[in-house]
């Protein structure tokens, strides 16, 4: 698959949860997937998402809240759920956990 959103440093690990899970999102709708679930061990991002109540502090969360929640409504079924960091299996391509060799 082609990448289609240009990629940038982002200025925070934060910034890149948030928007792993908008272009992650934006695939899933994009390959007509309607029941999608969403897995992130960065409970700040999770708990942004659940809780509407919550006033994000930077321009880019508030900008990637809105195009989630935008792309959101175009599915039958999305939810999320907070992994603690130690399961999240994509994590296993940045540590040495002997699976996978970063040469």
């Amino acid at each position: 698959m082609a990448q289609k959103e240009p990629l940038y440093n982002a200025v925070s690990s934060t910034e890149a949860e948030w928007a792993s899970i908008a272009n992650g999102l934006s695939a899933a709708v994009a390959a007509n997937q309607e029941c999608i679930g969403i897995e992130n061990d960065c409970l700040g991002v999770v708990a942004a998402l659940i809780h509407s109540e919550n006033r994000q502090r930077h321009e880019y969360a508030r900008h990637y809240r809105h195009t989630i929640l935008t792309l959101t409504k175009d599915t039958l079924w999305t939810g999320i759920r907070w992994i603690p960091r130690t399961l999240n299996r994509a994590d296993d391509l940045f540590r040495d956990t002997g699976h996978i060799r970063i040469m």
